[in-house]
């Protein structure tokens, strides 16, 4: 790749559709450890930086008009993902989330911050939902930016804020453990 960086790419379906890339700075490209490629929705790349481990999640959720399942397989993929990655590791989510997660409501306040626009839609909801089940934080709405560069998707009818970058806080026990409870009796997760 151009100077120096490395592109690190999870290829895609048989369809030709989807596929998820994360291109590392040339100063940090020693440092990557490992590439899992989970999926042609999902990947993570683990690197050191400074005096500790990283692990980047790299997603794509399905679009809107996708089915249920295959939305419901990718959030389950994602979540075996997060459970995989060890306590004591950093944790950064770059995903096209494909929803929007509107205005912080009352009980989010770790996980969404006060800068967002309009309101939350159906994957915003799950968007939170993984949020909070993991003490993520949603890092494009904890600063304030002028409307034109929180509108990642406009129409004439409709804009979002779709885009989530997540940020792995502490453990929260309870509800972690729930999710890894009812992933392991999920059927049918492998076939992706």
């Amino acid at each position: 790749m151009a100077e120096g960086y490395k592109l690190i790419y999870s290829g895609r379906d048989e369809r030709g559709r989807n596929g998820v890339g994360i291109i590392i700075d040339k100063k940090l490209k020693g440092g990557v450890y490992g590439v899992e490629r989970k999926s042609d929705r999902i990947m993570c790349v683990k690197l050191e930086i400074g005096r500790g481990s990283t692990t980047i999640v790299c997603g794509y959720a399905p679009q809107a008009g996708c089915e249920e399942v295959e939305k419901s397989i990718f959030w389950r993929q994602l979540d075996r993902v997060i459970m995989e990655i060890p306590e004591n590791e950093r944790v950064i989510v770059g995903a096209d989330f494909n929803g929007h997660v509107g205005r912080r409501r009352c009980g989010e306040e770790r996980a969404h911050g006060r800068w967002s626009v309009g309101e939350r839609n159906g994957e915003g909801e799950r968007i939170m939902e993984h949020a909070m089940a993991y003490d993520l934080t949603i890092v494009n709405t904890c600063f304030r930016k002028g409307e034109g560069h929180l509108i990642t998707c406009k129409r004439s009818w409709v804009k979002h804020q779709e885009r989530g970058h997540q940020r792995k806080r502490k453990r929260r026990g309870t509800e972690r453990d729930k999710r890894k409870e009812r992933s392991k009796e999920d059927v049918g997760f492998d076939r992706v």
